[in-house]
């Protein structure tokens, strides 16, 4: 049996844009986010194509991008306060703009607006 590749590591604007996510759900997507979880894939998907990388069904379909955005809970202090720990895998990368998510949420957007007209970061 051939084994599947596996989908590429997480860019830093991928990871940007998945932070967004995570604040404007306040670290908890539910079900009524999956409109905004749906974007997000949407948006990074047309990012891959962009730059001319394959897509498949599992490329940052719903089920990736809420696990990333879940993943981010790991690095956020509000919830390590309440004496959780969140997913110890996630992307080292993803911890440090928690630090920063303010910045990030800004930058978020600059990222999504170039992304829906096709422009490469």
């Amino acid at each position: 049996m051939e084994k599947k590749p596996r989908n590429p590591v997480w860019s830093r604007d991928e990871l940007i844009l998945a932070l967004d996510l995570y604040v404007r759900t306040k670290g908890n997507p539910t079900g009524q986010d999956f409109e905004a979880v749906d974007e997000v894939s949407a948006i990074l998907n047309k990012l891959h194509r962009i730059m001319g990388n394959a897509t498949g069904e599992t490329l940052r379909n719903r089920n990736g991008v809420y696990l990333k955005v879940m993943n981010f809970r790991s690095s956020d202090p509000h919830y390590l306060d309440q004496g959780k720990v969140g997913m110890t895998r996630g992307n080292s990368l993803g911890s440090g703009l928690v630090d920063h998510s303010q910045k990030m949420t800004v930058a978020a957007r600059a990222i999504a607006e170039k992304k829906a007209v096709g422009q490469r970061s």
